[in-house]
């Protein structure tokens, strides 16, 4: 099965609604944040436009999201603030963007990891429609970064199949894959679950399913885990089965009737 991994509106990592919600009252955590621009233009171009939407997005949200640029300094918008003053204050913001290269080692985007502090989410961002509609006209995708700050270059290892991401939710496939995964390693690598349209070549069919991200550097060691183990393919699914205890099994049917295995992009 040849396929093809494509990102479509929505298709990222958050869902968005034609609503603006107000923040709730959760304890304000900090949060990395990956960017991923277009590839187009150079870094100083990726850098201005990474300024602009963040910018947009502190301004969207008044007194709710602080930004931790690189240089350590804190950005806030505070209603009694100007917007266009704000937006030319902005150009200050110190980020860093990173050259995601193709094959052929040309760019094919630009990636960023922002330090944000904020009571809500990146969901909830989104569902501010000023902020949505310039973030979907740059043609650019927000996703949690569940790696270390410094750590900006991950890869795509697979895809989960016969988990559709309608009928699964990322947060229980998310712990049954970890919990599955430390029987055989106590400390595995980090990974997370990206929900994407993933399309045969041929382009006759497709599907939304759950890509497994980690850091390069990481990819080795998760794929020999996601292939080890209870994570078989078809053939060997019987076998592992019938080492699981009584609970163990309770669970997958209850969980995950399907059983699931990694299949590679690569």
């Amino acid at each position: 099965m040849d396929t093809d991994m494509h990102q479509e509106d929505g298709d990222d990592v958050t869902e968005t609604h034609a609503s603006n919600r107000s923040s709730n009252d959760q304890e304000e955590q900090e949060i990395l944040v990956k960017w991923q621009m277009p590839g187009e233009g150079n870094a100083r171009t990726a850098k201005q436009l990474l300024q602009q939407l963040l910018a947009h997005l502190l301004i969207s949200h008044p007194g709710q999201i602080t930004l931790i640029d690189h240089k350590q300094r804190e950005w806030m918008f505070n209603e009694s603030e100007n917007d266009d003053k704000f937006m030319a204050d902005s150009e200050s913001i110190s980020v860093q963007v990173h050259p995601i290269k193709n094959k052929q080692n040309k760019v094919s985007r630009w990636v960023a990891i922002t330090r944000m502090k904020s009571t809500s989410t990146i969901s909830d961002w989104k569902d501010n429609d000023h902020f949505y509609s310039t973030v979907s006209a740059a043609n650019t995708y927000m996703f949690p970064h569940p790696f270390p700050y410094d750590k900006w270059d991950t890869t795509t290892i697979g895809f989960l199949k016969q988990i559709h991401t309608v009928h699964y939710p990322k947060e229980i496939i998310h712990a049954h894959l970890y919990e599955s995964i430390t029987k055989q390693n106590k400390t595995p690598p980090a990974f997370q679950l990206i929900p994407q349209r993933i399309t045969t070549q041929d382009k006759t069919a497709s599907t939304k399913a759950y890509t497994v991200h980690c850091l390069k550097e990481d990819a080795s060691s998760l794929i020999h885990l996601l292939t080890h183990g209870l994570f078989r393919d078809a053939s060997n699914v019987s076998e592992s089965w019938k080492k699981l205890d009584k609970g163990e099994k309770t669970k997958w049917k209850e969980d995950l009737p399907s059983a699931f295995y990694l299949w590679y992009l690569r």
